[in-house]
């Protein structure tokens, strides 16, 4: 009984020093982990550094979009962007202007004509909550001057605006760039538009469109897809 004793009083601060150790080890194994996924490009969501899938919180308060230094015109692209997006998912609810009656409001700036570099349409910002991979609000989304000059597809039915307008609020969503080959011509968020333009793909792909249904919709929905 004292043997066992004496073992137990040596093994319980070996077990927790080993635990000390062992949980930052894996949390620091996971975000190099995440970091890497994420650069590399082949992954549907956005990893967070414990490695779970960004997304945006599921919640019936809306979502309210603020536009600035946008035209008339270009204003109406990006509003016809968005719905296709709020038509799929039943757990958004995106409004222009603040009739919430009361209700706690997520936020997401749209700022237009900012000076970004050429090869760059738009940036998406936000911060996330690391414990329940919940993206945050306000969210801020710049975007480049001139992208209503540009149409975007063969039936010059879309701009490159509202391309780029539908990329970037798939990010709010938790969507990553891809970049292996595997994914042009299959994705909106494939990281280079103008490959993707060349493939065909100017908007929400069958798969984007059942990827966002699969996480913000119903799954009756999948049928009509």
């Amino acid at each position: 009984m004292l043997k066992s004793r004496k073992i137990y009083r040596i093994l319980i601060p070996i077990f927790v020093m080993s635990s000390i150790i062992g949980i930052p080890l894996s949390f620091s194994y996971m975000a190099v982990k995440a970091s890497q996924v994420n650069r590399e490009g082949d992954t549907r969501f956005f990893k967070n550094s414990l490695f779970m899938d960004m997304h945006s919180s599921i919640s019936s308060d809306p979502i309210l979009i603020k536009m600035k230094d946008f035209t008339y015109e270009e204003s109406i692209e990006v509003k016809k962007a968005i719905s296709q997006i709020d038509e799929l998912s039943d757990n958004l609810n995106y409004i222009y202007e603040n009739d919430s009656k009361g209700k706690p409001i997520r936020v997401i700036y749209i700022n237009n004509n900012v000076e970004l570099p050429n090869t760059i349409g738009g940036t998406t910002k936000y911060k996330a909550d690391d414990l329940s991979a919940e993206i945050l609000y306000p969210i801020e989304i710049n975007i480049r001057e001139g992208l209503i000059n540009y149409v975007y597809s063969e039936d010059h039915s879309k701009t490159l605006l509202a391309s780029v307008i539908t990329h970037e609020m798939m990010h709010t969503l938790g969507f990553s760039d891809l970049k292996t080959e595997k994914w042009l011509g299959q994705s909106i968020m494939y990281y280079n538009l103008s490959d993707s333009s060349d493939h065909g793909v100017a908007g929400l792909t069958e798969q984007d469109k059942k990827d966002i249904i699969s996480v913000y919709g119903e799954s009756e929905d999948l049928e009509n897809i």
